[in-house]
């Protein structure tokens, strides 16, 4: 690695951020862990104290987001700063503007369409440095796995079928981001992409409902996000649709009630909303193992005709997923391998190298692709079990 300036985390002792500090100390990384609690990071930083690839030395140091000097302090001196820190709709661009202001390039594990813009009315990235979106699950992951299996023997990709989610718990950081998503303009909820553009209210939700590869009956509600409408038109994709599934009857229970505003869900302040969706998707996990599968379906064309293709993905919790991808996205920006500007994780990740290294990490469990169609590959799994 050709820096040698510490990767900075913002937000290390969250979930996500504890899984990105993780697995960088693991290559050898040399960290600054930033929170709000020192006895939280000294914690951390103890816990991360033990083998490692290389010298990875880990320092700490204390800084509330609400306070930009101290921000700035702790970013000093970084080779590269990892937000980790949330719900990103409340943090927006705090913490680029104080890696920026420390001559530091920047990743953030979420942000997508709002948080670019944010940045470029900042004119951040400053010259030279460089900054990487969506670098989590979703966005990010997800819009690495549809570039993975468009990739050879196709020489021609046309139409995208996916689903992804499973049982997990919510932070309250990612609860509060999730129910923005569904009215901030992060995406469309019940679109589809169809020839080369968004067509609302072309998919409904699918309640109680079997799903492939997924156990039992669950709920997909269909959406599309501004990272897969980038992926069908970089892809030149002629359809692609997208489903966000929760197996839970409480989590979907309370999702119907936010989404009408019926049974108490009407007029519902954001935090309480949040901690609400917490509750409920604990209830839903209780007792209970958590996943997150995804499960692709894409044709197109090779040299020898019509071909379509099953990716399944397995993992064991979103939140080391996401860290995990952040972490990637921090590897290759200190690697100097990225040219200066603002790009999104999925874009500039290479996907086969990116998908083997989360798998060697443990971050997925497992990646099965198959040429044939995604019933046919469930019925197989089925057949196996």
């Amino acid at each position: 690695m050709s820096a040698r300036r510490p990767v900075t985390v913002v937000g290390a002792t969250g979930a996500v951020g504890h899984a990105a500090a993780g697995f960088l100390h693991r290559v050898g990384v040399p960290l600054r862990l930033v929170g709000r609690r020192e006895s939280a990071l000294r914690s951390l930083a103890g816990e991360l104290a033990g083998p490692a690839d290389g010298p990875a030395r880990v320092a700490v140091a204390v800084a509330d987001l609400t306070d930009p000097d101290a921000l700035e302090w702790a970013c000093a001196g970084s080779g590269v700063v990892v937000n980790c820190a949330g719900p990103a709709t409340a943090v927006g661009a705090r913490v680029a503007v104080a890696a920026d202001a420390a001559g530091a390039h920047y990743v953030d594990a979420a942000g997508d369409d709002l948080l670019d813009g944010q940045l470029a009315a900042a004119g951040l990235p400053g010259p030279g440095r460089v900054a990487v979106l969506a670098a989590g699950m979703s966005p990010g992951l997800t819009g690495l796995l549809p570039r993975l299996l468009a990739g050879r023997p196709f020489t021609r990709v046309e139409r995208l079928t996916g689903y992804a989610g499973g049982r997990d718990r919510f932070t309250p950081a990612a609860a509060a981001d999730y129910l923005a998503s569904l009215t901030d303009g992060y995406g469309h909820a019940g679109a589809a992409w169809r020839d080369g553009r968004v067509v609302a209210g072309a998919l409904s939700p699918r309640l109680g409902e079997p799903a492939p590869f997924f156990p039992g009956l669950v709920s997909a509600f269909p959406y599309l996000s501004g990272e897969l409408r980038r992926v069908a038109a970089d892809l030149g994709l002629v359809e692609a649709s997208w489903f966000n599934v929760f197996d839970g009857e409480h989590t979907l229970a309370l999702l119907g009630r936010l989404r009408s505003g019926t049974g108490g869900g009407d007029g519902v302040e954001p935090g309480e909303a949040a901690r609400q969706l917490c509750h409920a998707a604990e209830l839903d996990a209780a007792g209970l193992r958590p996943y997150q599968l995804f499960v692709l379906e894409m044709t197109g064309v090779t040299d020898t005709g019509p071909l379509t293709r099953t990716l399944v993905a397995r993992a064991p919790d979103a939140y080391l997923l996401s860290g995990a991808v952040a972490a990637l996205a921090a590897l290759a920006v200190a690697d100097d391998g990225l040219p200066p500007g603002r790009h999104r994780a999925d874009a500039v990740l290479p996907p086969q190298r990116s998908v083997r290294r989360l798998r060697d990490w443990g971050a997925l469990l497992s990646v099965e692709v198959s040429d044939v169609a995604v019933a046919a590959a469930a019925e197989v799994e089925e057949g196996v079990l």
